[in-house]
């Protein structure tokens, strides 16, 4: 008996340490040093000098309005778009929800840059769309850019906003029904508020995967510069760390504050959904549905579009000169050939593996702990979610970039990315 309880508590208390001292470590520790590292002048020394030479850049101030801006527009579009392809597919019984759905899946599948491209592919100086009406297109820049965010976020605002709508409770409406509220009423009165939280959880996601976002503003953003462009061209283009942790903390400022905004209005939902709850009925609004279809319908095409788009490309000899079928495009004779494929099937494995490992032991040992002290680990579990994929990359390169250190022994691995990888998404797992 007492060995059995003994056993007990040792995984108790291994599930605790375990996935503690990975936060700590692959984290916590980066994530400080990205912000210490900010601080340190050219001597040595602590200060500010970093944070005035980066303001003093008379670009700088346009950089972060850009970001500010593209975010906030493709928030905006996802987030009206997102609900309403997301009502579609939860109360309505409009036709084609099937592909639909299949649509929404594509940009979850591709890396972001691939919508990028199947927008150039399209509406680019060269593209199909330029070639065949001999409009003069310009996508490049902030509306090419919102363009290939906003299909780039939109699945995951879906998935988001549909969940909410997914709990809703018939009784509600039902009660409204009885004291004669019309239907407009019902929506604003029961749907808006139900799922409050979920659009706000939508925009808080859409806001820092667009922000912080990489490979669309690299291929689509032309002249637009934002900050994650800048922040690449400082660490990799000039070398200069110091101030790529300065602009990564003005990154991590805007999405720090929408985490904070996306956690107090969550603590306020209104009505959330229940165990017990009895779902919402579908029915067919003619009034309603057909705006509803058109609009998911032509959705999902230019969505299929754009990513097919891409592929047809990839069997295409030259683009758009000659557009022969061919497979020597997929005969890869450069340094590496599909090395880097398998590199990053074992990145992924790794990834996945140590994840529900560590993410099981957490939520394990997080259940039999004191109140208090569940709340806090809670905490410490979600707050990854808030720190942009780039600042969190930067922060690796500065922890773990020191020759003979046990740290600097993974650096260059494919572990070392899995780890990043992976407490990058530690929020969604867990």
């Amino acid at each position: 008996m007492r060995g059995s309880v003994f056993q007990a508590k040792l995984l108790h208390a291994v599930s605790f340490i375990v996935p503690m001292l990975g936060l700590a470590l692959f984290f916590l520790y980066p994530l400080v040093l990205v912000v210490h590292r900010s601080f340190e002048q050219g001597d040595g020394s602590l200060g500010l000098g970093n944070y005035a030479s980066v303001i003093a850049m008379s670009h700088i101030p346009g950089v972060v309005a850009n970001s500010l801006v593209m975010s906030s527009i493709t928030t905006a579009v996802c987030i009206l778009l997102g609900f309403a392809i997301a009502y579609m597919l939860q109360r309505t019984t409009i036709i084609g929800q099937a592909i639909i759905t299949l649509a929404l899946l594509l940009p979850l599948l591709a890396p972001s840059l691939v919508q990028a491209l199947g927008l150039l592919f399209l509406f680019g100086r060269n593209g199909l769309v330029n070639q065949a009406t001999g409009w003069d297109m310009q996508i490049y820049g902030l509306w090419g850019l919102v363009i290939a965010n906003s299909m780039y976020a939109l699945p995951q605002a879906v998935m988001i906003i549909q969940a909410s709508l997914r709990h809703s409770d018939v009784r509600y409406y039902d009660a409204a029904m009885v004291m004669g509220a019309s239907n407009w009423r019902r929506f604003v009165d029961i749907t808006l508020p139900n799922a409050k939280f979920g659009l706000l959880s939508a925009a808080f996601v859409v806001f820092t995967v667009t922000i912080t976002d990489f490979g669309n503003a690299a291929v689509i953003g032309g002249d637009y510069r934002v900050l994650a462009t800048e922040i690449y061209s400082q660490v990799v283009g000039q070398m200069n760390f110091n101030m790529g942790a300065v602009i990564g903390i003005f990154l991590l400022i805007p999405t720090g504050v929408a985490f904070y905004i996306e956690k107090v209005a969550s603590q306020r939902q209104f009505g959330g959904g229940s165990e017990s709850a009895i779902p919402v009925r579908r029915n067919f609004l003619a009034t309603r549905d057909i705006p509803l279809g058109f609009v998911s319908h032509f959705t999902g095409f230019f969505l299929i579009a754009v990513v097919a788009t891409v592929v047809y490309a990839s069997f295409v000899q030259l683009w758009p000169y000659r557009m022969s079928f061919t497979l020597d495009n997929y005969n890869i004779t450069t340094q590496g050939g599909y090395t880097p494929l398998w590199t990053s099937l074992l990145v992924s494995t790794q990834a996945a593996v140590i994840g529900v490992v560590l993410l099981f032991a957490l939520v394990l040992a997080q259940r039999g702990l004191p109140r208090a002290a569940a709340k806090a680990v809670y905490l410490l579990a979600i707050v990854p979610v808030g720190v942009p994929g780039l600042v969190l990359g930067l922060s690796y390169v500065l922890s773990f970039n020191v020759g003979g250190t046990v740290m600097g022994a993974l650096y260059g691995s494919a572990l070392l990315i899995a780890f990043c990888n992976f407490y990058h998404y530690h929020s969604q797992g867990f």
